[in-house]
């Protein structure tokens, strides 16, 4: 090992990246006598986390799937969402017709309009615009 760190750390990094990436290590660390090294302090194994370099071509698909069924879910939140706030919208358009409707109801009715007469103004059934003036 120690020749390959001298010939060429680029082994030695992708050995790396295999054995730590493999274990989802936090950390790793080179003791000696007198130090150490934390590959988590020295951003080495953000470096490791980041690269595909030398990461197997599986792993790099399993990566990608995540990220899409990731998307996937977002992508349908954000559908749902848009789909409750049509919703609500209309349900609050609605809400306003039926007032306005009981509204114009009240006055056409204080007017000495019949119900008859109101529910063919309206284009309504006449137990739809009785059905409102119980509703009051």
């Amino acid at each position: 090992m120690t020749n390959a760190i001298i010939e060429g750390t680029d082994d030695v990094y992708s050995i790396m990246q295999r054995v730590l990436l493999r274990d989802n290590q936090i950390d790793h660390l080179i003791i000696t006598p007198k130090s150490y090294i934390s590959f988590r302090s020295t951003k080495l194994m953000d470096e490791l986390e980041q690269s595909l370099k030398y990461v197997p071509t599986y792993q790099v698909v399993e990566r990608i799937r995540k990220e899409e069924k990731l998307i996937a879910k977002e992508k349908l939140a954000v559908e749902k969402d848009k789909t409750k706030t049509a919703q609500q919208k209309a349900k609050e358009i609605k809400g306003k017709a039926e007032t306005e409707k009981k509204i114009l109801i009240n006055a056409l009715l204080d007017k000495g309009v019949s119900v008859e007469d109101i529910a063919k103004i309206l284009g309504i059934k006449v137990k739809a615009v009785e059905r409102l003036i119980k509703d009051k």
